[in-house]
């Protein structure tokens, strides 16, 4: 890495792939550090020492690097406030209701358009409303592809007729649980159903 680093010394880099890496060390990561300088794609596949993140950017990939809540929750801390895209499908399947606060909390959680969550199956419905509600005003695109254990009424869960997401366009639920709310009934479904309606026509708008 640090010959590729020197190699590289000088050169604008756009996006970087790094794959494999379970040491970074110190030096290898401070001459890696000057490489990204520029970068506003990083994609980590299996990767257990990050490189830092830096404040260019835009979209950061981590793909099955089988990340803890704590690792996770540090990672998104880091993350520099103009981020947009932040995926996350597939590298985790033990990361809990912490890792949703940490990422309400995080400077880039006002500036996110994309979040992909897809995998981690114990993340609910409840850690949601708790900590992203409201705090991700410009996400427009959401994956949730396998995450057994949300609940989809609690996450779009609309009061006073406002969305938990306003910006949202589009939503990957595949595997999601099915809502666990109880029948409302008629009167009740009915004021449910139009507040649904009118808050999909203002979000395509």
């Amino acid at each position: 890495l640090c010959a590729i680093a020197r190699l590289l010394d000088g050169v604008m880099v756009q996006a970087c792939a790094l794959a494999h890496i379970s040491n970074l060390h110190a030096r290898a990561a401070s001459e890696l550090a000057g490489v990204l300088g520029h970068c506003s794609t990083l994609v980590l596949q299996d990767c257990f020492s990050l490189p830092l993140v830096h404040t260019t950017l835009r979209e950061l990939r981590i793909g099955y690097g089988r990340l803890g809540t704590d690792q996770l929750s540090a990672l998104v801390a880091a993350c520099p406030p103009q981020l947009e895209g932040l995926i996350l499908a597939g590298c985790s399947v033990s990361t809990k209701d912490p890792f949703l606060a940490a990422l309400g909390r995080a400077p880039c959680a006002q500036n996110l358009r994309r979040l992909d969550l897809a995998g981690m199956k114990k993340l609910t419905g409840d850690g949601f409303n708790e900590h992203l509600r409201n705090r991700l005003p410009r996400l427009e695109t959401l994956g949730l592809d396998g995450c057994d254990n949300a609940d989809m009424g609690d996450i779009l869960f609309i009061h006073d007729t406002v969305a938990p997401f306003p910006a949202l366009r589009r939503l990957h639920a595949a595997r999601l649980a099915p809502s666990k709310r109880p029948y409302p009934g008629p009167w009740e479904e009915a004021m449910q159903a139009g507040l649904a309606v009118l808050s999909c026509v203002w979000m395509a708008l």
